[in-house]
């Protein structure tokens, strides 16, 4: 895998996180009746991502270094 493609994996795997990270904070702040709280959900979204991120670059030392998996798998 190139170099831009793992960037890209990064990225879209930061992202996801991040959106994933987003809407399990609101949803748990509507399930609480707690209503809409732009920061925390931010926040939590924002710290989401930066742990991926770390996790990811993390990987590429440990699992397969074409990827940001942490698992060996593939290394083709």
């Amino acid at each position: 895998m190139q170099q831009n493609n793992v960037a890209l994996d990064i990225l879209e795997r930061v992202i996801w996180t991040a959106l994933q990270a987003f809407l399990a904070t609101w949803l748990i702040l509507q399930a609480r009746g707690d209503g809409w709280n732009a920061g925390l959900v931010l926040q939590v979204a924002g710290g989401a991502a930066a742990v991926s991120a770390v996790k990811c670059i993390l990987a590429l030392n440990i699992g397969n270094s074409n990827s940001a998996a942490a698992l060996p798998g593939n290394q083709s």
